[in-house]
């Protein structure tokens, strides 16, 4: 399946032997990450490489993908990560800004990626869908309520079980993903 127009996928997917190296990574959201790629074919594929991982200049994939992670080891540890945090969002925009898909999906909303997710849906004006493969749940109301404000302000979302109700126009994709 292939969209009509062409599209921009940010998540979090890195290689297989990438995520083997790095303990931390979900195994079952890279997997899902790379059927999405090989089963949607965006023209785009942007990855926020996890706050855990602080070098991502090792990371490699045969696909052609932009790995976004801007760390700042000579700053204080307490502002290594809002700084990581703030450059990546202003980079992986950039990345959007230039490209051609007009359509933007996310994999899972975070606290990483929400900012920069408001930025293309508000700044650049692009359509933002969200595909919802877990539905996080956080401990601070006010910070749930902005998530779920903004997710019911996307075009979309694609979840992967019935039970998530996140948005109006959701679609659900059961198992992995459907296939030809």
């Amino acid at each position: 399946m292939t969209l009509k127009r062409p599209f921009i996928y940010v998540g979090s997917y890195v290689s297989d032997e990438d995520a083997a190296r790095h303990p931390a990574f979900s195994q079952a959201a890279n997997l899902y990450q790379a059927k999405f790629i090989d089963f949607a074919q965006p023209s785009d594929v942007i990855t926020l490489v996890p706050f855990f991982v602080t070098d991502a200049r090792t990371f490699s994939s045969p696909r052609p993908i932009k790995f976004v992670c801007h760390s700042a080891p000579w700053l204080p540890r307490f502002l290594q990560r809002f700084w990581r945090w703030f450059a990546d969002t202003v980079v992986a925009c950039v990345y959007v800004s230039r490209t051609r898909g007009r359509d933007v999906f996310f994999y899972n909303l975070d606290k990483q990626n929400l900012f920069l997710a408001a930025l293309v849906r508000f700044l650049l004006c692009r359509r933002v869908y969200v595909i919802v493969a877990d539905y996080m749940r956080y401990d601070s109301r006010m910070l749930q309520a902005v998530f779920d404000w903004f997710t019911r302000r996307t075009q979309g979302t694609l979840v992967l079980n019935s039970n998530i109700r996140c948005h109006p126009n959701r679609r659900v994709m059961p198992g992995l993903l459907y296939e030809d």
